[in-house]
């Protein structure tokens, strides 16, 4: 059985110099490392890492008056860190872990994490749905046990050993979110994770800038099963073809999820029902239903269950666990504002996500009018064009798009190109845009707001609620 650890041991995993802490400090406890010096809950450790402005060796002294039970200090900053302690009244003794790099002693903590911790440890990779896949499966597990699980979307070569160095001894289960954006870096990450269990949410076109094409993103993300031992489950989607190929070869058990018939897991009976979310049925389990709009949201739920299920968790406890998810924020969240119902999904965009959302604005029962707002989705390389005028050729299906960006002015002329009469505009300013669109809605329409994060589209969003008023309900969620 695992056990919680303390400053002593994490100096001893990292390196760290013991003389630099205090007989008192050694014995205290921790709870994980932490990279925001304004985010500090007890137990933590800081990690001051470079930035591109600043060095957080500057926000040492505000980390440990703020909270952080101590923090790593690089080897040749310590006089200075110290020195900036003291000057600032903030007692530091016994409370820096002196070390040649805090990035490299953050890696090697959660290598020894992970060892000495003893539970099932679920590593989730895809293209789309991973945070909201993780909380539903998060849910389900905590039915049976404490459950630890990658806080928001820390699922990069920082966020993933910090989630792994916040691993608890009373935890039996953990849901690891596991990002990437070049080949390697699921294999790399994985590594440092060994799961036990693992889930491909999907596959689709996403970071093309750096890895050319979609046979390359399904390769980047199998390598997740790389790490799998003979026999663990592999949950994957059971109708994309260009994924089996990539991890027919792995000695894991492949298990198989999908919409419709041939998976080992499948949705039946499916029933969207607008902000309160949605009903389906599997083989075998009582009626699951999700506070989450969509058939991507069914999608994620059934790769949630599939996993949970193999890994020992009863039907009953995976419908309880899928009724009490929490909702992830930024992704699908549901307003409803004077009459106006507002899908507001900006956290992110790819192609395969943007037309997720599409089908659900266009499915969303009872709707007089349906719109969209939508930003360029971005790191799509040389295809970006391509793809944009894609999603463009489905607009005129739409009562109205508004778009902004570079980008969209390729799904602006796709969509006039497929019907001269669409109701699609361009615009050069995303506050704008949301003027023109709020000037036009009336009780009982739909907007979709959806955009790459980089696209800012909370500007628009920002307008809507303005002009629209106070929200009368609130549910959330899918990609």
């Amino acid at each position: 059985m695992s056990r919680e650890w303390t400053l002593l041991d994490v100096a001893r995993a990292t390196g760290a110099e013991l003389a630099a802490l205090s007989a008192g400090a050694v014995a205290v406890a921790v709870t994980g490392a932490a990279l925001d010096s304004r985010r500090l809950a007890p137990g933590r450790v800081f990690v001051p890492l470079p930035g591109t402005r600043t060095d957080g060796h500057g926000f040492v002294s505000a980390a440990l008056a703020g909270g952080a039970t101590a923090s790593f200090c690089r080897r040749d900053r310590h006089a200075e860190v110290a020195a900036a302690c003291k000057a600032a009244g903030v007692d530091a003794n016994g409370r820096l872990l002196v070390v040649a790099d805090p990035a490299t002693a953050l890696g090697a903590w959660a290598m020894a994490r992970r060892t000495a911790w003893t539970g099932t440890l679920v590593g989730l990779c895809g293209s789309n749905g991973k945070t909201t896949t993780k909380e539903m499966l998060a849910a389900i597990f905590a039915q049976r046990a404490p459950t630890g699980r990658t806080e928001g979307n820390l699922n990069n070569h920082l966020g993933v050993p910090v989630t792994l160095t916040s691993l608890a001894a009373v935890e039996r289960y953990a849901v690891v979110e596991i990002g990437m954006n070049h080949a390697g870096e699921v294999r790399a990450l994985s590594r440092l994770a060994r799961p036990t269990a693992a889930v491909i949410t999907n596959v689709g076109p996403e970071h093309l800038e750096g890895l050319g094409s979609l046979d390359a993103v399904a390769r980047a993300e199998a390598e997740v099963g790389e790490a799998l031992g003979p026999g663990a489950p592999l949950i994957v989607p059971g109708d994309d073809s260009r994924l089996a190929a990539c991890v027919r070869s792995f000695p894991a058990r492949r298990v198989t999820f999908a919409l419709t018939p041939g998976s080992d897991y499948v949705a039946t009976d499916i029933e969207l029902l607008g902000t309160a979310g949605a009903r389906f049925r599997v083989a075998g389990f009582p009626l699951l239903s999700i506070p989450l709009p969509g058939l991507h949201s069914v999608k994620n739920a059934l790769a949630a269950v599939a996993c949970a299920h193999v890994s020992g968790i009863s039907p009953e406890e995976c419908a309880r666990g899928l009724a009490s998810m929490t909702r992830p924020a930024g992704r699908t969240e549901v307003e409803v504002r004077g009459g106006v119902t507002l899908l507001l999904d900006h956290y992110n965009a790819n192609p395969a996500s943007l037309e997720a959302a599409l089908d659900l604005l266009e499915s969303w029962p009872g709707a007089a009018m349906r719109y969209a707002a939508l930003g360029d989705m971005l790191e799509l390389g040389a295809t970006a064009p391509d793809w944009h005028a894609a999603a463009g050729r489905r607009l005129p299906r739409l009562d109205g798009a508004y778009l902004w960006g570079p980008l969209m002015t390729h799904a602006l002329d796709a969509a006039r190109e497929a019907d001269p009469s669409a109701r699609v505009s361009h615009f050069a300013d995303r506050r704008a845009l949301g003027r023109a669109l709020a000037a036009t809605l009336v009780s009982g329409d739909v907007v979709l707001v959806k955009g790459s994060r980089g696209s800012a589209m909370e500007e628009a969003i920002e307008v809507l609620r303005e002009a629209l008023g106070g929200a009368t309900s609130a549910a959330g969620e899918g990609r």
